[in-house]
């Protein structure tokens, strides 16, 4: 664009570059600002997913420990069902069972 377009639609070389300045110096500030709110939005973020990590960890470990109480006591009963006990108790565990399937019968039959 020629000097006499902008004295023909009222601006000045001066006024022209002074807006430009304006523009840009408003662009700029946006941009930073911008940029600073990305940053921020980045570390709650990484914060955010640090928390996660975190927690994700403990109940790992809290679901390792669980599994191993679950094979601890499944042993256990194990053990106690091939006792000497359980199997010389296992009729009178039966007739308790029908007695008191006699004595009290499921509602609705």
């Amino acid at each position: 664009m020629s000097e006499t377009s902008f004295i023909a639609s009222g601006w000045d070389r001066d006024e022209a570059l002074g807006s430009l300045l304006q523009i840009f110096d408003w662009a700029d500030k946006h941009a930073r600002t911008s940029q600073h709110a990305l940053a921020e939005a980045k570390r709650t973020l990484e914060h955010a997913l640090t928390e996660a990590t975190r927690e994700l960890d403990k109940e790992r470990a809290r679901a390792s420990r669980l599994e191993a109480e679950v094979a601890r006591l499944s042993a256990d009963v194990a053990r106690m069902q091939q006792s000497l006990s359980w199997r010389v108790t296992k009729p009178l565990r039966s007739v308790r069972f029908a007695a008191g399937a006699l004595l009290h019968p499921p509602s609705g039959i």
